[in-house]
């Protein structure tokens, strides 16, 4: 069944897909893992603010990159598998974006903009970067 955090709260709880995955038996292994994998991935892509005041993007971004790390060596270095593990971070950016441009995901702290940044630098979260006047704060921690 759902796995779900705290009664009330409706966030699913990672660690608890991930024991299922690990205990699964060996022919359902790919699709636990990938499970996993696009739980995190959607939920950091469109609701990263909840995900960082239930664990933190860390956590949830790590957990999803070995998520699918591990269905892809569980299908045999499974190609898509593998490029979602290599590429979650830069994934989990563009997804923010979309929530951001789709009103889908809450306004974001300046503390997750600077994470989601500082993870996979590019120019959409640098623009909200800027656009959060937070641009000092970053030419200090570069010197």
């Amino acid at each position: 069944g759902d796995v779900l955090g705290a009664p009330g709260e409706g966030m699913p709880v990672l660690a608890w897909y991930y024991r299922d995955a690990v205990n699964s038996e060996k022919s359902l292994r790919f699709n636990a893992f990938r499970r996993l994998g696009d739980t995190a991935l959607f939920l950091t892509g469109f609701f990263s603010k909840y995900v960082d005041a239930s664990g933190g993007l860390g956590y949830y971004i790590d957990m999803g990159c070995g998520a699918y790390d591990q269905a892809s060596t569980a299908a045999g270095r499974h190609p898509v598998m593998n490029e979602l593990a290599r590429k979650f971070s830069p994934l989990v950016a563009v997804l923010n974006s979309a929530a951001v441009k789709t009103s889908i995901g809450q306004e974001q702290s300046i503390d997750q903009l600077f994470e989601l940044h500082s993870r996979d630098p590019n120019p959409a979260s640098w623009r909200r970067l800027v656009m959060r006047k937070a641009t000092p704060m970053l030419r200090m921690m570069r010197e």
